[in-house]
């Protein structure tokens, strides 16, 4: 038996280390779950005395930049829209332009002509010439399908 009572001793002393070392473990464990503690403490204390009051503010400015972009769509919508209208008006007005244009034209032309026959003749009259240097009285009397002869003469 005496070889067991060294065996025995041996086992003994593996079982007491292995206790202390059982020992050792759950102590670094208890003490790493209280640091664990104390640190969330730290962590929760900096976010309600910093992060939240940060959290509020930007959540304000997110809010107010959102009404300003709200206010900035709504007044482009109504530029848009006041802009169709002054496009449409000025397409009616164009298009009231080009009808009375039109038809005061078709009225006008006659007086036209006759105003600017009556100014070329009495401006040949207060001269005496024509354009071309010789007197009213020497040209003949030509229609507006006879040609002028190509040196100045009669044809």
């Amino acid at each position: 038996m005496e070889g067991l009572g060294w065996t025995n001793l041996w086992l003994g002393i593996l079982a007491i280390l292995s206790l202390i070392e059982f020992l050792m473990i759950a102590a670094v464990a208890l003490l790493a779950y209280r640091m664990y503690r104390e640190v969330a403490m730290v962590i929760e204390s900096i976010e309600q005395r910093h992060v939240v009051p940060l959290k509020a503010k930007v959540e304000a400015i997110i809010a107010e930049a959102q009404m300003v972009v709200n206010q900035g769509k709504e007044i482009v919508g109504r530029v848009k829209d006041a802009e169709e209208s002054v496009a449409d008006a000025l397409k009616h007005a164009v298009n009231a332009g080009i009808l009375v244009v039109g038809s005061v034209r078709s009225k006008a032309w006659p007086i036209l002509g006759i105003v600017q026959g009556v100014r070329v003749a009495v401006k040949a009259m207060l001269n005496g010439r024509s354009t071309n240097g010789r007197s009213v009285r020497d040209e003949p009397f030509r229609t507006h399908t006879e040609a002028p002869h190509p040196q100045g003469g009669l044809p």
